[in-house]
């Protein structure tokens, strides 16, 4: 294992001058030797222990094996996140006009603590629109024809 995919472990150490010290490959060597096993390719590796690492040669992340709170295992990754935990992602409606003044009403499916509305790039204050069941809102304001109304919400991927 070369230094790059060492400093990608976390295991690098800073001088005083905060220059990366170097290690010998017997330091390297006695370092990895600490970890149940260490994988180094493309795909998630299988039949491995809680422990183990991975570095993920396609996007460059190394993982470590760990069992979740629902006596899961998955690969966790170092830098934070983990390949099997939901990360959010940002989901926007298409862009309404409106086209009768007496719909106040409109249809998205969304989180409801997670939920913003802009009308005319304009985002509403939470009094200015309903929004509970996580399949409709209801907007509190006048509006205009042509007016343009989005949504924003957290989904997961």
């Amino acid at each position: 294992m070369g230094m790059v995919e060492l400093a990608l472990i976390g295991k690098l150490k800073k001088t005083k001058a905060d220059k990366l010290t170097t290690y010998t490959k017997t330091e390297v060597d006695n370092l990895i030797s600490s970890f149940s096993n260490y994988y180094a390719q493309e795909t998630a590796p299988n039949l491995v222990n809680p422990g183990d690492i991975w570095f993920n040669q396609i996007n460059g992340k190394t993982y470590i094996r760990q069992i979740d709170i629902n006596d899961t295992e998955i690969w966790m990754d170092i830098n934070g996140g983990s390949s099997g935990v939901s990360i959010p992602e940002l989901k926007e409606s298409d862009l309404i006009q409106v086209q009768n003044i007496n719909i106040i009403t409109y249809n998205f499916v969304y989180l409801p603590q997670f939920i913003q509305v802009f009308v005319n790039r304009l985002k509403l204050r939470k009094s200015e629109f309903t929004a509970s069941n996580g399949t409709s809102i209801t907007i509190n304001i006048p509006l205009e024809l042509n007016d343009e109304i989005e949504f924003i919400t957290l989904e997961t991927i």
